[in-house]
């Protein structure tokens, strides 16, 4: 097997491995801030309108900060466990091309 057809073979393995999880994650990382855009929207239109103070607003957005964050780091779980299926499938082509 030429080298070249060996690395685009390893190549969509890998890309076969991943591609549903790929577009599984895509919709939950929009969904993430869709979720988050009315409290996020309440807060900059209470401090606009001085319902709140700058101390309140910044406690605030950093509760909606670390909020999101946890649920990325979700997702980054996620995805790592990906990329991990990605590399075994890309491996598991070189291996079988050596035996």
């Amino acid at each position: 097997m030429e080298l070249d057809t060996l690395f685009k073979n390893m190549a969509d393995a890998a890309l076969a491995a991943v591609g549903d999880d790929v577009d599984k994650l895509a919709p939950h990382v929009e969904g993430l801030f869709d979720e988050h855009q009315m409290s996020l929207s309440e807060l900059v239109t209470a401090r606009a309108e001085g319902d709140i103070d700058d101390e309140e607003f910044e406690s605030e957005m950093e509760r909606e900060k670390q909020l999101l964050e946890v649920e990325l780091l979700t997702l980054q779980i996620i995805a790592k466990a990906s990329v991990q299926k990605a590399i075994n499938a890309a491996m598991d082509v070189l291996k079988d091309s050596i035996r």
